[in-house]
């Protein structure tokens, strides 16, 4: 019932992020239809949507891998950015996996937006790998992890 709401706040955030990586065009490919379910949460994985005045403003999507909070997608509309939600949204997803000892995000190289949200958090990089993006080539992506003492501490 939200897919347009997840097609907008992608739409848009893929348009700040990813602009001038040359990846934009094949990447809204995956907003059609029949390719959005490839984006929306499955069995096994936590999905959460922040709105604001009744917008929606942001979506998290997130999978626990081998006692693992793995982020899948985390986007944040422009318009409502540097408002906490970003956070918000992480700290909700971990609370609902306490027993779960840590987060982690793969992030591309180019994102420095999403780089430095990370750092701000206690994010550290754990390692690199280059993976191929929709008919683009291939990028660099920085594997970043946080981990927590107690489940009352996550970000």
């Amino acid at each position: 019932s939200d897919h347009e709401s997840v097609r907008h706040i992608l739409s848009e955030a893929w348009a700040q992020c990813y602009a001038g990586l040359g990846v934009l065009e094949s990447m809204y490919t995956l907003l059609k239809d029949d390719a959005l379910t490839f984006l929306l949460p499955k069995a096994g994985e936590t999905a959460l949507m922040a709105s604001v005045d009744c917008q929606p403003a942001g979506v998290l999507v997130t999978r626990r891998v081998r006692g693992v909070n793995c982020i899948l997608a985390l986007y944040i509309h422009p318009k409502f950015q540097r408002r906490g939600l970003g956070r918000t949204l992480l700290s909700h997803a971990v609370s609902k996996e306490p027993e779960a000892a840590m987060v982690e995000a793969h992030v591309l190289q180019a994102s420095t937006q999403a780089l430095a949200f990370y750092g701000a958090l206690g994010f550290t990089e754990v390692s690199q790998y280059h993976m191929a993006l929709p008919a683009a080539g291939t990028a660099g992506v920085v594997v970043m992890r946080l981990a927590w003492a107690e489940p009352t501490s996550a970000p």
